[in-house]
């Protein structure tokens, strides 16, 4: 009796465990095969589900959905100006087809990671080969990312995989090349450099030729408004001298004898007058 009981037990527990093995659940957060090993066909399961497999005959394959980082070794690449770089990137991917992603990686993780570094390493080198050293320090970065980016997505569809991001982490330079390429931004700086300052001279010098030639102009018309105006004055005063000869013409003589005299002599002149003149006749007088 105690052994049927026995027997009872192990062969509810053989059950038990067929049950179990054949049974599959997918989570939400993954992505889920059959594989028949007889027939060789797979079938890929909705996640957030139940499923029954033939013991012996189906296995499951049960893959994470989530998302993997690869941080890829530093990697040489070669400028568009012929210069060479030390890059560090990562890249962030995940499974999107089971089925393609068992075709081509079985379930080695290690190996579809490896991959997914070298699509990555060998997108951003052809992006990188086409541009300049310079920019690429200075501000390219994103763009270069994102370039890249849109290649590798692209290569990582035929494997099942949806590469979502690229990031370069940092760029650095042999030390043999350092000084070279110093030395080389800054001829190119002192380049930029004199052109602005020779630009600028010649702009200095149209402007200055302009202020030169706006001056001429000015001081043409202020000679002419002068010339302008002395006539003017000198019409008013023969206008004045005239009316006042006019009205008194010794008084005039006279006045105009002392104006005469004013501006001929000083306190150290000594005169020799005729008696004939006009000014000797005013000067004679008591």
């Amino acid at each position: 009796m105690k052994n049927l009981a026995i027997g009872i037990v192990a062969i509810l527990g053989a059950l038990l465990a067929v049950f179990f093995s054949a049974t599959v659940i997918v989570k939400d957060t993954e992505l889920g095969l059959i594989h028949n090993t007889l027939t060789k066909a797979i079938r890929v399961l909705p996640n957030s589900d139940i499923y029954f497999i033939v013991p012996f005959v189906e296995r499951k394959i049960i893959y994470s959905s989530k998302y993997y980082n690869v941080d890829s070794p530093p990697e040489n690449i070669v400028t568009g100006d012929q210069q060479k770089l030390i890059l560090d990137n990562f890249v962030k991917w995940k499974i999107l087809d089971p089925k393609l992603f068992r075709d081509r990686f079985k379930q080695n993780l290690f190996k579809a990671q490896d991959r997914v570094s070298k699509i990555a390493h060998n997108a951003l080198k052809d992006v990188i080969g086409k541009k300049n050293l310079r920019d690429i320090i200075a501000k390219e970065r994103e763009v270069i990312s994102t370039q890249a980016l849109l290649i590798a997505k692209e290569q990582g569809l035929g494997l099942g995989i949806e590469i979502k991001d690229i990031r370069i982490k940092k760029v650095d330079m042999p030390e043999s090349n350092v000084t070279k390429a110093f030395q080389r931004m800054k001829a190119e700086r002192n380049k930029e450099a004199n052109l602005f300052k020779a630009k600028g001279i010649e702009a200095a010098r149209g402007i200055k030729a302009e202020v030169k030639r706006e001056v001429q102009v000015i001081r043409a018309n202020g000679n002419k408004k002068a010339k302008i105006i002395r006539a003017g004055a000198e019409a008013k005063a023969s206008e004045i001298y005239l009316a006042a000869h006019n009205q008194d013409p010794e008084f005039y003589s006279f006045y105009r004898s002392l104006q005469a005299l004013k501006k001929t002599i000083d306190d150290s002149t000594t005169l020799v007058i005729s008696p004939k003149s006009e000014l000797f006749k005013y000067l004679s007088r008591p």
